[in-house]
């Protein structure tokens, strides 16, 4: 989606500071863990984890909103209904 709506100018630019931001979200995400594996036991920390990604993705891969981020899926839609 990034690579259709960014201008071919600004694509190096917008990718890399993405990249940039989460690169640096990493020794966040290091702390975060390390913190938690000092108090709970690790199973639970990946169960709590997966979880919840599991329920994040089920959440944000519902129809409605694919539909919302990608509308040329309600053309091809109603094309294949005939």
């Amino acid at each position: 989606m990034l690579l259709k709506m960014i201008d071919d100018d600004y694509k190096i630019r917008v990718f890399s500071i993405l990249e940039t931001m989460s690169t640096a979200l990493m020794p966040l995400g290091m702390v975060l863990y390390g913190f938690l594996y000092d108090i709970f036991p690790a199973w639970w920390i990946l169960v709590l984890s997966s979880l919840l990604l599991i329920g994040i993705v089920l959440v944000l891969a519902r129809p409605s909103v694919v539909r919302k981020a990608h509308p040329e899926l309600n053309e091809l839609k109603a094309v294949n209904s005939w």
